[in-house]
């Protein structure tokens, strides 16, 4: 992407022990890149969001045209 694409990644509340495989995550941040990041010309920052609640991992990948939605 030439320095278009940014990413912010938020698993601050992530405990170490718990392992996600990167291929579950890798669909997800292609599909936010080819239609959030590359019809922007200037490029724009995708979030990848992580979290736990209780006993289940929660992901929440987002495009500057689905931010805050």
């Amino acid at each position: 992407m030439e320095g278009r694409l940014s990413v912010n990644w938020q698993m601050n509340t992530m405990p170490d022990h718990v392992l996600v495989p990167p291929l579950i995550l890798q669909l997800l941040v292609e599909n936010t890149v080819y239609h959030g990041i590359e019809p922007i010309p200037q490029g724009g920052e995708i979030t990848v969001a992580i979290t736990q609640k209780a006993n289940e991992v929660h992901f929440s990948i987002s495009n500057p045209s689905h931010a805050g939605t």
